[in-house]
């Protein structure tokens, strides 16, 4: 049977027709929003896929000037086209990485450069296992695509904006996959339905004969379409009706003060914008108590508090005690002051020499010991201690004003023994205290640390310290900067200083006014955006003994000038809270702060560029999700195993391509020999 070349290919170069099907793609996501449009990029990738080396589907093409040195260069490889248009793609979507800093517009460029190898790579791994392995288009690209999605997501620390799924992140009777195989599974869907329209559009364009194959691959890509729609209304009405049993027996729900403001930022930051903006904060924070229901809870957005005395909130990595009580014997001994503020004495300028240590405390503290200047060390950490003490008197007092215990975006700094510091980048929990009295007592405590290195804790009148792991290159930390010299002075680009990574999940216990207690999971800004790494935090909560009842992200997004991002962004929190059947509560400066609930619904948001209080009357419903299997070996997250599965995709396709062609380069030598050849001695 001859069949006739497709529409679209007899009219567009590849590069014309991988153009259109981004300009399709970018038209579905935000700004623009025409959110179904979505299917239609795959259906293009499709025709991309079909076309072989040996057609002339394009020798009818406008050809390209010579004059255009690039583009010239770039229609020399099919590959390099798709590259190409898919390169413009990310520059156009990834705009506003750039409004930070000028400097980073080289990322920005280095960003889209890297995003756009993944449209070759789909059309390679697609035309491998549909040509090599037989499996068939649709099916073959929904494989490709979810391979794609997993490298995107793990390599350089993984980036999932502008996935396909997040087109329609506020359609939640769309997203209900997410809780059986995460974002992955949505995405793949729609590759799944998109390509196989496009099947069905190619094989139209075929002789008569072949338009009712067309019409059955159309129906069922229409079939697929209904039936995760009729998936999805099932497991919204069990949310509901969940929802609607803990408001008839448990009564009240978790109220939480969302904090917004719209200010933008520019680096470097004045530090007067910082504390006006910290100030701003503080007036929206007062407005709660003008609220007829107290709330339990409000929330800062990432580095927004600088109230007090310091403006970075200062804590012990690990008890001190016993070496403060060192210092304090010497300071008894030399006649000084234990506060260290006065001049001191040539025995301590000397390393203490008058009060030699034991060897156990040597070997507890050995890097102060070894430091450089132990005077300055000291020094430092009596300074640090003062600071602390003095921290843990206004931080509770402030809950007490507020009435509400409190959730602080704010920085932190961890005086090491060395006599240098260590930076990150945190969400300070402050339970209001339930009798101010208590407060002074506490805080003339050696240690009165938040107990950073444990997970959980089960007590709720406790401070607690979660500091961001996932940080973002450049912007937060510099690769390997520990190995250039210290004379280049090479910071992050977005901040003062280099963030050190935290140690791992939080647990935040939330005791409400009538005494009940709610488990929070707090994570910080581009944290939400990596899939595997919010349900990783979930299962390692579980693992210690705390179940989570919801999940708290303090972002900044008051760098992106209110764009398309605060919407990439607002749209991976949406699966964060699917994949993990928990709501989210976010607080955002500069986008949108918003409470979204296990079903992924945005149930309530705050307007785009304004300053406001955004309010969630909560009631974390939680369940467990679809896609948590257990096993005898622990719980198995499928969305981890659709992760790892795609990983294993090109690696294989690059196999099945390299056999392929091995043996068609055997075939070709047997046919090229001649007989006579093949007979001689």
């Amino acid at each position: 049977m001859t069949h006739t070349t497709p529409h679209l290919a007899k009219r567009l170069t590849p590069c014309g027709l991988a153009l259109l099907s981004m300009l399709v793609y970018y038209a579905s996501l935000p700004p623009i929003g025409l959110k179904y449009l979505v299917f239609a990029a795959p259906a293009l990738w499709t025709v991309l896929v079909k076309r072989t080396r040996d057609e002339n589907a394009f020798d009818d093409a406008p050809k390209t000037p010579k004059s255009l040195f690039l583009l010239k260069w770039l229609a020399r490889g099919e590959y390099r086209q798709y590259w190409f248009a898919a390169f413009l793609f990310w520059l156009a979507t990834l705009w506003w990485v750039g409004y930070p800093h000028p400097a980073v517009r080289i990322g920005w460029l280095a960003l889209a450069a890297y995003l756009a190898i993944y449209l070759p790579i789909f059309v390679f791994e697609t035309r491998v296992l549909k040509n090599v392995a037989k499996i068939p288009i649709p099916i073959a690209a929904t494989i490709a695509w979810t391979s794609c999605e997993a490298f995107r997501n793990v390599v350089m620390g993984g980036f999932s904006f502008a996935g396909l799924s997040h087109a329609l992140y506020d359609v939640p009777i769309f997203l209900q996959l997410a809780e059986i195989g995460g974002e992955y599974l949505v995405g793949a869907w729609i590759a799944l339905v998109g390509s196989a329209l496009g099947v069905a559009y190619l094989a139209g364009r075929r002789e008569p004969t072949a338009k009712g194959k067309a019409t059955r691959i159309a129906s069922v890509a229409i079939i697929i379409l209904l039936a995760n729609g009729i998936f999805g209304k099932s497991r919204l009405d069990a949310l509901d009706e969940l929802e609607a049993e803990m408001k008839n027996h448990s009564g009240r729900p978790l109220r939480v003060a969302l904090l917004q403001d719209a200010t933008q930022y520019r680096y470097p930051i004045p530090r007067e914008l910082n504390h006006a903006v910290s100030d701003r904060y503080m007036s929206l924070a007062i407005e709660t108590l003008q609220r007829d229901e107290p709330v339990d809870l409000i929330v800062w957005p990432e580095g927004t508090f600088y109230g007090g005395a310091y403006d970075v909130f200062f804590d012990f990595p690990r008890n001190y005690g016993p070496l403060y009580d060192y210092f304090n014997e010497s300071n008894a001994r030399d006649g000084q002051e234990e506060d260290g503020d006065e001049e001191e004495s040539e025995a301590a300028r000397d390393d203490l020499a008058t009060v030699p240590p034991s060897e156990e405390l040597k070997n507890e503290f050995r890097e102060y010991f070894e430091a450089p200047s132990r005077f300055e060390a000291r020094k430092n950490l009596f300074l640090a201690r003062e600071a602390l003490r003095r921290q843990r008197r206004e931080l509770p007092a402030l809950a007490d004003r507020l009435q509400a215990n409190v959730l602080l975006g704010y920085a932190t700094v961890e005086p090491m023994l060395d006599g240098t510091v260590t930076y990150y980048n945190s969400a300070i929990y402050v339970p209001q205290p339930a009798d101010v009295r208590d407060v002074l007592q506490n805080s003339n405590e050696v240690g009165g640390h938040s107990p950073v290195d444990e997970i959980v804790n089960d007590d709720p009148n406790a401070f607690r310290r979660y500091d961001k792991v996932d940080l973002v290159m450049f912007g937060e930390y510099v690769p390997f900067v520990q190995y250039f010299p210290k004379s280049w002075n090479i910071q992050s680009i977005c901040a003062k200083f280099t963030l050190a990574r935290g140690r791992g999940p939080t647990d935040v216990a939330v005791r409400t006014r009538d005494g009940d207690v709610f488990r929070l999971s707090p994570h910080i800004c581009f944290e939400s955006s990596i899939p595997h790494y919010v349900l990783n935090q979930t299962a390692q909560l579980k693992a210690h003994g705390s179940d989570p009842d919801a999940l708290v992200c303090v972002s900044n997004d008051g760098w992106f000038r209110c764009g398309a991002e605060i919407d990439l962004h607002l749209a991976t929190q949406v699966f964060r809270a699917i994949e993990n059947r928990r709501s989210l509560l976010a607080a955002t400066h500069g986008g949108f702060s918003a409470w979204i609930d296990a079903a992924g619904r945005i149930r309530e948001k705050g307007a785009r560029g304004e300053t406001q209080v955004v309010y969630a009357d909560a009631y974390c419903v939680k369940t467990r999700p679809l896609g948590l299997i257990r096993a005898q070996s622990g719980d198995v997250n499928l969305s981890i195993v659709v992760r790892n599965t795609g990983f294993a995709v090109l690696p294989l396709a690059v196999l099945l391509a390299l056999g392929a062609a091995l043996r068609r380069k055997r075939a070709t030598k047997r046919i090229d020999t001649p007989a006579s050849h093949t007979l001689e001695n």
